[in-house]
């Protein structure tokens, strides 16, 4: 299955997931900075979208260290994020809660995604931190400096196997984050976000990109299905996650639908593609398992049917839940079949 033009791809170049979060105003009055990391991690969440701001960062993602101007804007009930490359390969990227368009400086190729997604360039999070404390332990540390700001520093670990661990820098006098750095199963750094440095301004200018005489291309909003329409069942997911949408989609220019079903446990997603090779039987042959960065595949065979599980994720998580898929029954069939069996 070629990866190069999954609609996740695309999106986690932009730092983004696949399903929509409803808007959240900030609140009237400020939590202290002597809250718990629970209540300095939601009102960043909410300062994060309702503060005209902008700043100077540096982004390491798939061993790539890259320097980008970050711009935040909020304006009447309107949000929109930009961030602009200052280094190779040159992008600017713009999120509104509607679409999220990128434009490629160097080609001139602009890519429209007609998708909603309110969830920021800078890092995801839950809608609401109340469930994830069944699945993550939040944690303040001692406070620390970052881009000469002072910042509370919680680190959000999670209590299974199943989930990557984060540490959070949040402004101390605005609450908005300036730091991010999300460890594997072995503490190692897999990606990390640090402002150099960030401001907070009274309103910005809303921007749009030109479209007009350039390379476009389109990404059309999908309708969201039952998932019982889909060509598998899965029997199990682990704790904290929960199936977020469903769809039959195109892939790679390929006329066969893709089932996919997005889950997400509001910190890390998961995405499970269901592709039918051709009308026979495919040869056995053993999952394989690789990585892109923080982002892993789990793939393995069943008839004429390849399962493609990914996400930023332990590999324990994918063999986990693509062993826990079936095809689904079919009219005339004995049993479901299960991946990895002969």
């Amino acid at each position: 299955m070629d990866f190069r033009l999954f609609p996740i791809q695309f999106l986690r170049l932009c730092g983004l997931c696949l399903f929509a979060l409803s808007s959240i105003s900030i609140a009237q009055t400020p939590i202290q900075s002597d809250g718990s990391a629970q209540q300095i991690l939601q009102e960043m969440s909410r300062a994060m979208r309702a503060l005209n701001y902008r700043g100077t960062l540096a982004l390491f993602r798939n061993d790539r260290l890259n320097t980008m101007l970050f711009y935040h804007a909020a304006d009447g009930g309107q949000e929109q994020e930009r961030l602009l490359s200052l280094n190779s390969p040159l992008l600017e990227a713009i999120r509104t809660p509607s679409l999220v368009k990128c434009y490629y400086l160097d080609t001139k190729k602009v890519v429209v995604d007609h998708r909603p997604s309110r969830r920021s360039f800078l890092m995801d999070l839950p809608e609401s931190f109340a469930e994830s404390v069944n699945v993550y332990d939040f944690i303040l540390s001692k406070p620390e400096i970052v881009a000469r700001l002072p910042a509370l520093v919680i680190n959000v670990k999670p209590k299974d196997g199943f989930r990557y661990a984060r540490k959070i820098w949040v402004s101390r006098d605005n609450f908005l984050p300036l730091r991010f750095e999300l460890f594997d199963d072995h503490g190692r750094v897999l990606e990390q976000l640090v402002f150099t440095e960030l401001q907070v301004v009274d309103s910005l200018p809303l921007i749009e990109i030109p479209i007009e005489k350039n390379q476009v291309q389109h990404i059309h909003q999908l309708e969201f299905l039952d998932f019982d329409q889909a060509a598998f069942v899965l029997h199990e997911i682990p704790l904290g996650f929960k199936k977020v949408s469903f769809t039959k989609q195109h892939l790679h220019g390929a006329d066969k639908l893709v089932d996919h079903l997005l889950l997400s446990d509001g910190f890390s997603s998961v995405s499970i593609y269901l592709e039918e090779n051709d009308n026979k039987p495919a040869s056995k042959a053993s999952p394989s398992y690789r990585t892109v960065g923080a982002v892993g595949f789990y793939t393995d065979r069943l008839k004429n049917y390849q399962l493609t599980v990914m996400g930023e994720v332990p590999v324990k998580t994918l063999k986990y839940i693509a062993q826990k898929i079936h095809l689904r029954k079919q009219v005339g069939t004995v049993a479901e079949t299960t991946f990895g069996d002969p």
